[in-house]
């Protein structure tokens, strides 16, 4: 709502903008397409042409201290933003992707059903194959719980741009900051029972929460 009255209360200053012109280029210049009828009063005339010039000059005085900064800070902010958000997003990604052996790959376009037939064909305690952490020594569930962590703390740091974004923005990214780990996820990060736990109902549980963290990542536009 509060970008919108900003949108709308823009484009109402422009537009008397416009009238100023066009009242400083008909009385002063004839120039403009004619309107109206002042009888030729010229103390009218000379009112309305100061009260233009004033208007037009505080206009551009507007546009060089407040809009050319706002643009220009919202264009850096919306780099540091999409940054962040891309990173959010890689990392679900390769939540995704853990269970599946290098350099064996994945699609762009998995469906979830295919995410969950990755994750019931291995170990949630196996250890995580994806480039770049594959000598680590550390296991796909370990993996999820790190790339969680680190979106939630992103997700924090993304929050604090609030003025910037929009309520549906704010409220995705709000999701992923209070989004916790399944109970079973935090069982099997422990030492115990967790050969018990890691069962084929677990593991879909856990590829259909990263699969919706991934899609929800995806959606979110800054």
């Amino acid at each position: 709502m509060k970008n919108l009255l900003l949108k709308y209360s823009s484009c109402l200053v422009g537009i008397i903008a416009l009238i100023c012109l066009y009242a400083i280029l008909q009385i002063k210049f004839d120039i403009a397409f004619w309107v109206g009828y002042s009888a030729n009063s010229k103390a009218i005339n000379e009112v309305i042409t100061n009260l233009s010039y004033s208007y037009l000059a505080a206009y551009i005085f507007f546009i060089l201290t407040v809009t050319l900064p706002h643009w220009t800070m919202k264009t850096k902010v919306s780099k540091a933003l999409k940054s962040k958000m891309r990173t959010i997003e890689s990392n679900y990604k390769a939540c995704v992707e853990s269970p599946i052996q290098f350099p064996k790959g994945m699609l762009p376009n998995i469906s979830k059903e295919e995410a969950i037939e990755n994750f019931k064909a291995v170990s949630y305690n196996q250890q995580c194959r994806l480039t770049g952490v594959q000598n680590t020594n550390i296991s796909i569930v370990g993996y999820i719980k790190l790339k969680h962590d680190e979106n939630k703390r992103l997700a924090t740091e993304l929050l604090e741009y609030k003025p910037w974004l929009s309520s549906e923005t704010i409220a995705k990214i709000e999701e992923i900051r209070n989004s916790y780990l399944p109970s079973i996820i935090i069982t099997l990060t422990g030492t115990i029972m967790k050969d018990q736990m890691d069962s084929d109902a677990g593991r879909k549980m856990l590829a259909e929460y990263v699969y919706d963290l991934w899609a929800l990542a995806k959606s979110i536009k800054c």
